[in-house]
């Protein structure tokens, strides 16, 4: 059967990077070594340099101040390795432990506590913590902290699934994949940064919510076709095994569909925001979504830049 062409591309989001990446860089290397993510030369100190995350940032936020985009750099380092453990240590298939490991987590979210016995993650999520109280309002990390208890239990949620060989159906993964991503947590720097009011009205809005929404289908649907090949090598399902799964297709024809469904998605995203009603902190709106589309076009940009999906034989 001869599969239909994809939606002719109308939208467009100019790339852009921050200029203070090499700064980032240093402060991500640093940072690591600091809280013993890594260690000098050895190979996760190596997998951090090849993941480039400073130049995701650089490319996610292009506006942050170099203070802004160093806090930043310093939460998506915590977040790779907290999914390389997810992924590719003994607690992938064991929620259970997990959980015990992410109540601690929210432990030192909530109130800034370290428990008893600790380790990188642990210390490296209390400095983030801490910083929050000067960076933003008590209404915002409330909402960042929340937005990581939702991660953390999607993740057991994939754990779990990895335990039982399940693969789910492409509507109940995709429920779940929008925050087994983390990808709100990254949208809350925007609001934070940019100081805006968490209260806002066009942040309750339902078009204005399902904007937010498709831009974080698009960068998870993006990074589940990027990453297939280094996924179905540790045997972990993404959007393109669901795919394949449920229509008995190729993973060449699942990851076709995948990039049918990424393009649609950011068609419907310009569709609401031209239809966007008139909202009194315009100058808010206007950031708060330029803040998306360039974490949208950041993360799309990054994989040329990155080796961390690269499969080795």
């Amino acid at each position: 059967m001869p599969h239909s062409e994809p939606k002719p591309q109308t939208w467009f989001i100019k790339p852009s990077i921050n200029p203070n990446f090499e700064y980032a860089r240093q402060h991500c290397l640093d940072w690591a070594l600091k809280f013993e993510f890594v260690k000098k030369n050895d190979r996760n100190y190596q997998r951090l340099e090849i993941s480039k995350i400073w130049i995701l940032t650089a490319r996610a936020y292009p506006w942050a101040t170099k203070e802004e985009l160093c806090f930043a750099t310093e939460w998506f380092t915590w977040l790779f390795c907290h999914d390389d453990i997810c992924d590719d240590s003994q607690l992938r298939d064991r929620p259970d432990s997990l959980l015990v490991l992410h109540n601690e987590f929210m432990v030192i979210l909530l109130h800034k506590k370290m428990p008893g016995e600790s380790g990188p993650l642990h210390r490296g999520l209390l400095h983030i913590r801490e910083q929050l109280d000067d960076i933003t309002t008590e209404k915002w990390i409330a909402t960042f902290c929340e937005d990581v208890r939702l991660y953390l239990n999607a993740t057991r949620w994939e754990a779990k699934n990895r335990m039982y060989n399940t693969i789910n159906s492409v509507s109940s993964y995709n429920k779940m994949r929008l925050f087994s991503g983390a990808v709100y947590t990254c949208f809350d720097l925007i609001g934070m940064f940019h100081q805006i009011d968490a209260d806002v009205s066009f942040l309750k809005d339902l078009p204005f919510r399902q904007m937010i929404t498709m831009a974080n289908n698009r960068v998870c649907w993006d990074n589940d076709i990027r990453s297939v090949a280094k996924e179905l090598k540790e045997g972990t399902t993404n959007l393109i095994t669901c795919l394949k799964h449920e229509h008995n297709i190729s993973i060449e024809e699942a990851i076709e569909k995948a990039q049918k469904m990424c393009a649609i998605e950011m068609e419907d995203y310009f569709e609401f925001k031209e239809r966007l009603p008139k909202f009194e902190k315009r100058k808010s709106l206007q950031q708060y979504t330029a803040g998306l589309e360039s974490l949208v076009q950041g993360h799309i940009d990054w994989y040329s830049d990155t080796e961390r999906y690269t499969v080795k034989d």
